[in-house]
């Protein structure tokens, strides 16, 4: 019973958990990797292993949203897979294929970004202007697809990219100065 039990347990982790763990820390890791690739550096051991692990994981995050539309093209609605993949499935329309692929357009957007921050970074309205596209057209697609099951995630998710739309609106009044 309880092997049977732990074998459901890891089953259910397997992909999900490190699905859920790599969301979570995605924009940080971007962002880190990001850093480390413009500052690369092969002066000493420390420096190389760090310049290199920078690059592996920007290749890994540049890679992941076009990973999680695949695994969602290639998914099957049974409830095994849904709940095997929860972490990009969860509360999501999946009969709607605008809903179904949103989750790679949420890591696109955290991935476009994080490269605009770094490698505009000298360029503050050109920054500001690429992170508002980017929140506006994840707005328009909040708007259109609806990509939730329930109404109250919609409208925070929508209030949400509202808010962001307006504070990068102020940033780009702001740049111009």
């Amino acid at each position: 019973c309880m092997k049977r039990a732990c074998r459901k347990l890891v089953g259910f982790y397997e992909w999900s958990g490190l699905l859920r763990i790599w969301i979570s820390v995605y924009f940080e890791l971007t962002f880190a990797a990001l850093l480390q690739v413009k500052t690369m550096n092969f002066s000493s051991p420390t420096y190389i292993i760090s310049s290199i692990l920078g690059v592996v994981t920007l290749i890994l995050n540049t890679i992941f949203p076009f990973l999680l539309f695949l695994i969602m093209k290639r998914i099957d609605k049974t409830r095994e897979n849904v709940s095997k993949f929860r972490a990009i499935t969860e509360d999501l329309d999946l009969a709607h294929s605008g809903s179904r692929y949103f989750m790679s357009f949420v890591m696109l957007r955290r991935l476009l970004q994080a490269f605009g921050i770094v490698f505009l970074y000298y360029l503050p309205i050109l920054q500001t202007t690429v992170n508002w596209m980017v929140n506006f057209i994840l707005l328009i697609l909040y708007i259109v697809y609806r990509p939730h099951n329930r109404k109250v995630m919609n409208f925070m998710n929508t209030y949400i990219e509202i808010t962001f739309f307006v504070i990068h609106s102020l940033l780009i009044i702001f740049a111009l100065d």
